[in-house]
This record gives C-alpha cells, structure tokens and sequence, in this order.
C-alpha cells in the first residue's frame, strides 16, 4: 500500500507533465497558443519568485509569534508557582519565628506545606529548571517535614504514653531537643530559599 501511494504521488505529475509537454507539440504551430503560454509561464514564474519569499517570511513571523507565546506562558507560570512558594514558605517563616519565642511549648497547628505538595503532584515544577533555586527550595521544605514530623512526635508522646526515662528525661523532653535541632536549620533553609527566589525573579516585593 505504501509502494502504490508513492508510485502515484510520482506517477500523477509525470502523466500531467508529458501531456503538456503533447499538447505543445501538437500545436506547435499556433504563433497565439505560444504567446498565451509565454505568458501564463511568466506569470507564474513572478508569482513563485514574489509569493514564496513572502510566503516563508510570513511562515517565520507565525513561528516566531508562536514561540514567544509560549516562552511567554512558560514564564508566566514559573512566576506563578514560585510565587505560590515563595508566599508559602514566608508564612513557614514568620510561623517558625513565633515558635522560636517559646521553647517549652509546642503549638498544635502544622506547618503549611501544601502548594509545595500541590506543585510536585501537578508536575509544575519543571518550571523551576535551575538547580541552585530548585535545591534550595527543595532542602526548605525536606527540614520543614522533619520539623512537622518531630513537633506531631512530641505532641503525641505528651498526650499518650510519655516514657519516664531513667536519666530523668521524658519522652516528650527528649523529641523536643529535635525539635528545637530541626526549628533552627528550617529556619535557615527556609530564610536561604526566600533569598535565592528573590534574586532569581523578577517577583513584586512583598514583605516576608
């Protein structure tokens, strides 16, 4: 079947063309079916060498608008989802300050990490190509899990079984010095982050 397409996509012009060429033949002796060829080949001639060049400027300027256009969307939506963490880890920031007020105590709401989580199952982070920013945002919020994860163990061992160890130490004392260990370095990851986010992007200032 393929053989037949192409043996007709060859055989379909050299059939019209030798029946021109037959027909000139055959009239080779009419001085007003020469003039009128003439003519129509001249014709044709200005309208490949004037229309082709146009046609292909014309096909340049489309891909060109085409390709800025989607550098364009693909910029915007780089904005958009590091503004989303950049938002996100400022509030990580100011949350992380006010629990640095209070070593002793341990506040029961979370740490928001939920666009960060929102942008890896959606794929959008391929928007943020560059290693240095990625990595930097990345690290801020891998600390910011291990702080969850150390304030929800601590929590839990103060309302259930807090294990009176025989150095005179409880459970939840213990898994608060991790606490307080995975509070500092979150802290400087998340401070890192918000650095390189802003001089990486032309973002608005916004205080954080």
């Amino acid at each position: 079947m393929f053989r037949l397409r192409n043996l007709l996509q060859w055989l379909v012009p050299v059939a019209l063309g030798l029946g021109a060429i037959a027909y000139s033949v055959y009239r080779r002796s009419e001085t007003q079916y020469w003039d009128g060829a003439v003519g129509n080949w001249v014709a044709t001639l200005l309208g490949i060498v004037t229309g082709v060049p146009v046609a292909l400027f014309l096909e340049r300027k489309r891909a060109s608008v085409e390709n800025q256009s989607r550098q364009d969307m693909q910029l915007r939506l780089r904005q958009d989802v590091l503004a989303l963490l950049r938002d996100e880890l400022a509030d990580a920031k100011a949350k992380i300050a006010v629990r640095a007020s209070s070593n002793d105590s341990l506040p029961i709401e979370p740490l928001k990490v939920s666009n960060w989580e929102a942008m890896k199952s959606s794929g959008n982070l391929r928007h943020v190509s560059e290693p240095n920013l990625l990595g930097a945002i990345s690290n801020a919020y891998r600390l910011l899990h291990c702080l969850a994860d150390a304030e929800k163990s601590c929590l839990g061992a103060i309302n259930g079984i807090n294990v009176d160890f025989s150095f005179r130490a409880t459970a939840s004392e213990r898994l608060l010095q991790h606490v307080l260990l995975f509070r500092e370095s979150a802290a400087v990851a998340v401070e890192n982050a918000l650095r390189v986010i802003r001089n990486s992007t032309p973002l608005s200032a916004k205080s954080e």
